[in-house]
């Protein structure tokens, strides 16, 4: 398959044939140009006069971007324009290709360089080369009869204010040059790290710290440890304990994940659906369980509330501290005291609706590095918790972009 067959490929080399093989015209439509084609392009339209060719572009940022052409191409095409005393014409938008040149017509699909690489094989065909132009594809770009009062497509100039912001915009933020020469090695793991848990659902082992000034004041033995004191938000209440939850969570773990040694566990990417669809549910578990449990939880922590309070008041009344005197004066009242202490175990204590608020099951996946891929260490590990895999990744080439210097020919 050649550029001579009806169903070809389009790339810099069949493009650039094309367009140098032009004797009378040329009309080239697309999103943006390469370098490879802008040469030809200015090559033919210095051959054949400014009046000969046309060429309509995209001009947008983003095309540059995507990998449609190159900025350096811009730059060519706009420098001969103002050489022949003509312009580029527009198209907003534009994501086909058309090639006329003299009584050829091809039509072919631009190449995103971002995503692949572009045709290089026969086999690969991206374009369909026609005879001359049908009469009205020829008559919307102003090639018909007609001439310009017949055009559709293109109309709007591509001016050197819009090129030189389009410049500015590159090279503040300039894409990615594709070398499709270069390759990298892409990798896809067949598992993936799991990390996995319930947050403020296992509220029977919450405990809040009382500031040091205050439980010096409680009468429990426990509560006698100063700063490091902590006091069990709802105490025994096994109604409330979160540990359906958990044993629920357990055994999603238990049915989908593998633990290996040293590493967090994992999830066979065959089973990520199912896995998920199991989270779901945990999910719905959860925010019922809460709402459920709600008010019977706000019970509970009034009932801690309110026994620290006949334990701490009595003796707080005593000798308020300190801290207090600025809010309550040097000779506040029991009222007074009472309320800063109920306002401060509020403070502490939260609220139930706040807790329930929490609640929630945290699940993220993250991807098996290349290296871990082939550490030995890691491999080993593996296989000896996944005996039933014969290879844990899948390797295939892709194009790889880097930087690139001076995209309007200048130092970057």
């Amino acid at each position: 398959m050649t550029a001579s067959n009806a169903i070809t490929i389009a790339n810099d080399e069949t493009l650039g044939a094309l367009i140098s093989s032009a004797r009378e015209k040329i009309v080239f439509l697309a999103p943006a140009a390469t370098e490879g084609v802008a040469k030809a392009l200015v090559a033919a339209w210095r051959r054949l006069g400014r009046d000969k060719v046309s060429v309509i572009l995209d001009v947008d940022p983003e095309v540059y971007r995507l990998g449609y052409g190159d900025p350096a191409a811009l730059t060519m095409l706009e420098e001969v324009g103002q050489e022949l005393q003509t312009m580029l014409h527009r198209q907003a938008g534009i994501r086909i290709g058309l090639l006329i040149v003299d009584d050829q017509t091809m039509v072919f699909s631009p190449t995103p360089r971002l995503i692949e690489a572009g045709p290089k094989k026969a086999s690969q065909p991206n374009a369909i080369l026609l005879g001359a132009a049908p009469a009205k594809i020829a008559a919307e770009l102003g090639q018909g009869p007609e001439g310009v009062k017949a055009q559709k497509v293109g109309l709007d100039k591509a001016d050197l204010a819009t090129i030189a912001e389009v410049k500015t915009e590159l090279k503040e933020n300039p894409p990615l040059s594709f070398d499709i020469a270069q390759k990298v090695r892409v990798f896809n793991a067949y598992f993936e790290f799991v990390d996995l848990s319930l947050e403020s659902v296992l509220i029977q082992k919450r405990s809040v710290k009382l500031p040091p000034d205050l439980a010096k004041f409680t009468t429990d033995e426990e509560l006698n440890k100063a700063i490091k004191t902590s006091v069990g938000l709802i105490g025994d209440h096994p109604e409330l304990s979160g540990g359906r939850m958990k044993v629920y969570c357990d055994a999603i773990r238990k049915r989908y994940l593998v633990v290996l040694r040293g590493y967090k566990p994992v999830v066979l990417r065959k089973n990520k659906a199912a896995f998920e669809e199991r989270i779901g549910r945990l999910r719905k578990r959860v925010e019922e369980f809460g709402e459920k449990q709600e008010q019977e939880l706000q019970k509970a922590i009034d009932a801690t509330r309110d026994r620290l309070t006949a334990q701490i008041l009595p003796r707080i009344v005593k000798a308020p501290p300190s801290r207090w005197l600025r809010f309550i004066g040097q000779n506040p009242s029991e009222a007074d005291i009472r309320d800063m202490l109920a306002q401060e175990l509020g403070d502490v204590l939260g609220s139930a609706a706040d807790i329930v608020g929490k609640m929630r099951v945290k699940l993220l996946f993250m991807g098996v590095t290349f290296e871990s891929l082939t550490d030995p260490e890691f491999i080993k590990v593996a296989q000896k918790a996944l005996p039933g895999l014969k290879r844990f990744h899948d390797e295939y080439d892709a194009a790889k972009g880097k930087d690139k210097g001076g995209l309007f020919g200048g130092t970057p």
